[in-house]
């Protein structure tokens, strides 16, 4: 059920992203903060139950991981589904977005590696596995949109500093460009 959910977030941060061009009114910025909000006072609602001894600590580490999901998520919402735009992008806000999806792919494989190992058991039925095979899936098409924005990237910083020198030889008057 959890992972319906994070599957619901991940379209719904998909498509409200599609939706707005303006970063300041973005209907998402309010989204993810609301999100990130709310669990991070289930986190600390969770602590206090579990320093009570009235819930085990697995139900605090599973409340930290969804706080996290939710995090990176934000990350992912804000450069790859959302502003900047790729031209705009710094290094760090790419590396940043492209370590949100690996940690989200890495959660998920973990999820889903313990969700198989409950199916061989018998506990868990194959449709019940599914859902949490195809959040993965979801998650790794992410990542791969991730690497491939900062490779974008990559590439019209080369172009625009090509252009520079380019620009900066013409000026000079140099005869050959084949330094440039």
């Amino acid at each position: 059920m959890k992972s319906l959910y994070f599957c619901f977030l991940s379209g719904l941060f998909a498509a409200v992203a599609a939706w707005g061009a303006d970063a300041s009114a973005h209907p998402v910025n309010a989204l993810t903060a609301t999100l990130v909000q709310r669990a991070q006072d289930e986190v600390i609602r969770i602590q206090a139950l579990v320093a009570d001894g009235t819930l085990p600590k697995a139900t605090l580490d599973e409340a930290k991981a969804k706080l996290a999901d939710i995090q990176d998520q934000e990350i992912l919402a804000e450069t790859l589904y959302g502003e900047p735009h790729v031209e705009n992008m710094t290094d760090a806000q790419g590396q940043a977005m492209l370590a949100a999806a690996q940690r989200r792919v890495d959660r998920q494989q973990k999820i889903v590696e313990e969700r198989q190992k409950l199916l061989e058991s018998g506990i868990l039925a194959r449709s019940e596995v599914a859902a949490f095979q195809e959040e993965l899936d979801s998650r790794r098409r992410a990542l791969e949109l991730a690497k491939n924005r900062v490779q974008l990237m990559q590439e019209l910083r080369q172009m625009a500093e090509t252009e520079q020198r380019l620009a900066h030889a013409a000026q000079a008057g140099v005869a050959s460009v084949k330094n440039v």
